[in-house]
């Protein structure tokens, strides 16, 4: 689906197979790893993502990278 934070910036979640992707500006695509069901992470640098729930749908959720966390929330 994709998500929009306050400031308009928008990111697309991805599932191809079983891994999950979040796509960001027109080349950005991050390979994300569970650590539990609602918390993921990226390899490359300090990127984290704290999903919420709504019953089974993702409806937002936190990044947090380098000390400041940004929500998105569900637009599509």
């Amino acid at each position: 689906g994709t998500y929009q934070s306050s400031n308009g910036e928008k990111v697309e979640l991805k599932c191809a197979g079983n891994q999950l992707y979040l796509l960001a500006a027109p080349q950005i695509k991050l390979t994300l790893y569970a650590n539990t069901k609602t918390h993921f992470y990226a390899t490359h640098e300090f990127f984290n993502v704290h999903f919420k729930f709504m019953k089974d749908t993702i409806e937002a959720f936190d990044l947090v990278r380098y000390g400041g966390t940004q929500t998105f929330n569900k637009i599509k």
